[in-house]
Formats: structure tokens, sequence, C-alpha cells
């Protein structure tokens, strides 16, 4: 942020907290660019359904069948914050398990400090281990393919040992 615009900035940690989940939900890497009609579900391990069915004899309610979500899945997310009033800085809805892989062991892990960073009062940071990254690796992939498929290149290969051999094992 530029230095000239800290005076006009007012950020409060629900503030930063709320944009800082919505960019994790829609994989946004500005809070200009995040759609916030993308939702995550309601928490299927609490509600009424799961107490009702689970008395001997009850009815089960129909498992719906699987859809992949459509807000990213992290394996884990590591929350930092700098600034005053830490106290007030809610990060439970960072822990909701519909950011997370069913088997993530150790989802969240916030970290805080009171000082603040780079002039401003609040500063908020996450970092997240998550399929975000996929589509690009996949296209990244498939134009190398493509590449190698032309015989693009592959000369620099040969000449540091590298046949034909070792790229016959792709995908």
């Amino acid at each position: 942020m530029p230095s000239n615009t800290l005076a006009f900035c007012s950020n409060t940690w629900p503030s930063l907290l709320k944009h800082l989940r919505q960019m994790l939900i829609v994989n946004a890497h500005i809070d200009e660019a995040m759609d916030w009609s993308v939702q995550l579900p309601a928490d299927r391990e609490s509600g009424i359904l799961t107490r009702m069915s689970s008395r001997v004899g009850a009815r089960q309610p129909p498992t719906p069948q699987y859809q992949p979500p459509h807000h990213i899945v992290s394996v884990s997310n590591m929350l930092v914050l700098r600034g005053g009033q830490l106290s007030t800085a809610d990060t439970v809805p960072f822990t909701h398990r519909a950011l997370y892989a069913p088997w993530s062991f150790s989802p969240l892990l916030v970290s805080g400090n009171h000082w603040p960073l780079g002039g401003c009062d609040k500063t908020a940071a996450l970092l997240s281990n998550s399929q975000a990254v996929a589509p690009s690796i996949d296209r990244v992939l498939s134009k190398a393919l493509l590449m190698y498929d032309a015989k693009a290149y592959v000369h620099h290969y040969a000449t540091h040992g590298i046949d034909d051999e070792a790229f016959t094992v792709r995908q």
C-alpha cells in the first residue's frame, strides 16, 4: 500500500478477515475479483438431522450424491495477523470443515503479533496449501507435452544425455 494512502485507511479485523476468507473460497488474488455469490455449504455435522438420525430405529436421511465443491478446498492454511487489538480478530470462520480436505489432520494455524506491519494498523495474510494451483499446472503441463510432441527443444535434452525414453512415461 502506498505510504500516502495510509492516512485514509481504516481496517478492522472483521472486514479484513471477511474479505480474506472470501478470497480463499473463490481463489481470488485481489478482492476486486471476488464472487460473493459463492458460499460454503451448511455444516452437515451439526443440526437437527444428525441428532434425530442418531436414535435407534430412526429413519436415515437419503445420502446425497457426491458433487464437487464450487469452492477451493485446502489441505491446510496459515493465517498471519499483524496489528493491534488481536483479541477482537475472530478466526472461527476459517475453521469451517468445508474449507478443508476431509483427511486434513491440522488444517489451520493462526499466528499473530501486535506490532503493525508496513505502517498499516492491521494486516492479515493467508498462506494456503490448496488445489487452486492445479489448473495452472495443467496448462503448463499441456503446453510442455505439445512442445515435446512437436520435438521442440528435444535436441537440448539430447546434448545432456536425456533420450526420448525419458519422456515416454507421461501423464
